[in-house]
């Protein structure tokens, strides 16, 4: 790869992630009605936030180096956004179900594309015939450590 094609794309699949995860909590942190918000939130809002203590994002400086980048996938993000909007604007339950079988399948898809392993470094394990098991990042308390 190039490296403007690899900027390009780890705007959309980093950068973009970050920023929403910066938005998610400064939305809700930012409202007047925190105080009672932070009581219910739980751990899909922790899971949605963790991304912004990440060190390797350096409080938003890779941002700043690829904002070309993350500007276009901010768009990108925006048109979505607003469709999907608008689907929960006409109250369209088909329409819903549809974005939702859609992302379902494309999640699955891409898992299912991917080396079998985890995102961190297996060198150490030995190789053998059987299939990982890929971890369910869906399930309650994943990657919460003991």
């Amino acid at each position: 790869l190039e490296a403007a094609e690899l900027d390009g794309m780890l705007g959309g699949v980093e950068g973009l992630p970050y920023l929403l995860s910066a938005l998610a909590a400064l939305t809700a942190m930012r409202s007047e009605a925190w105080r009672e918000l932070s009581v219910v939130a739980g751990p899909l809002f922790a899971q949605i936030t963790q991304p912004m203590l990440e060190p390797q994002y350096d409080r938003g400086e890779g941002l700043h180096l690829n904002r070309a980048e993350v500007l276009r996938w901010v768009d990108v993000f925006q048109a979505s956004l607003r469709d999907l909007r608008r689907v929960l604007d006409t109250g369209s339950e088909q329409e819903l179900d549809q974005i939702f079988e859609e992302l379902e399948q494309k999640r699955t898809e891409w898992l299912d594309s991917r080396p079998v392993r985890a995102w961190t470094d297996e060198s150490g394990v030995p190789s053998s015939g059987m299939k990982y098991q890929r971890p369910n990042p869906m399930l309650p308390h994943w990657g919460v450590k003991p």
